[in-house]
């Protein structure tokens, strides 16, 4: 994809953004059960990546007053994106306020697409998934729809190679 200026209104969330106002979205998903970071990430690359701007990174161009403009980033590193965090003993709503806190106050890397997610294995009996979106690549409604997107309709949804091919047939475009 050839590289496309950021709208006004994307360009001023980057503009706004500071060391201490962060414009990045925060969110936490919490799952009843272990996620396995295998499937999520299978989940990611069918129903996350296909979106252009989960794929880009933002860039300012060289001269003053020139627009910045998204380009493909040709290192994408789903490893970097998707990492794991485990909580300390015993797991519980206060460690992953923690986590979320200290991960809502770290700034997002700009020489890359600016989104990372952090899957928690230990919540509970469970996981959760803390989701880091910048303002730019969405507003708030738009980013809850497409992580939305990506949940299961149930909870024996894509639990296979041949789910994932199958669903992968389906898909337009």
């Amino acid at each position: 994809m050839a590289k496309k200026n950021l709208s006004s209104v994307d360009t001023a969330w980057l503009r706004m953004e500071e060391p201490n106002n962060l414009m990045m979205p925060t969110g936490v998903m919490v799952f009843g059960a272990p996620i396995e970071l295998e499937r999520l990430r299978a989940t990611l690359e069918y129903g996350l990546l296909p979106f252009d701007r989960f794929r880009q990174r933002v860039r300012w161009p060289w001269r003053p007053g020139g627009r910045p403009y998204w380009e493909d980033d040709p290192e994408l590193d789903l490893d970097y994106h998707l990492q794991r965090a485990v909580l300390p003993p015993p797991g519980d709503q206060a460690a992953l306020q923690d986590a979320v806190s200290l991960l809502a106050s770290t700034q997002l890397d700009f020489s890359r697409p600016l989104w990372q997610l952090h899957l928690v294995e230990t919540y509970g009996q469970g996981s959760a998934l803390v989701c880091r979106l910048h303002h730019s690549l969405a507003d708030g409604v738009a980013l809850v729809h497409v992580l939305l997107s990506l949940a299961d309709a149930g909870p024996d949804s894509l639990t296979s190679q041949e789910d994932l091919e199958r669903r992968e047939g389906q898909r337009v475009g």
